[in-house]
């Protein structure tokens, strides 16, 4: 099975150059929130913060979670 994704610079109504340059760089979006999630859960594990830290990164962690499942990402994110 194969996926071609085509698009069309020379068409001024359509925006492709974008999407293609959003396409390009989908790995290294991946990353960065592959690294984030490493670095919130490091931090939730590792680290002996005070309450009031510990519940604000509670917080920000399933938010960020959150957000992947909102986004149907969450799942390839593991």
């Amino acid at each position: 099975m194969q996926a071609i994704l085509v698009f069309d610079f020379d068409d001024k109504d359509r925006d492709d150059k974008q999407e293609f340059e959003l396409h390009m760089k989908a790995c290294a979006m991946y990353s960065v929130i592959w690294d984030f999630k490493q670095y919130l859960r490091n931090e939730e594990k590792y680290k002996e913060l005070p309450k009031a830290e510990d519940d604000y990164l509670e917080k920000i962690t399933n938010k960020f979670y959150e957000l992947l499942n909102e986004n149907e990402i969450g799942e390839l994110m593991i």
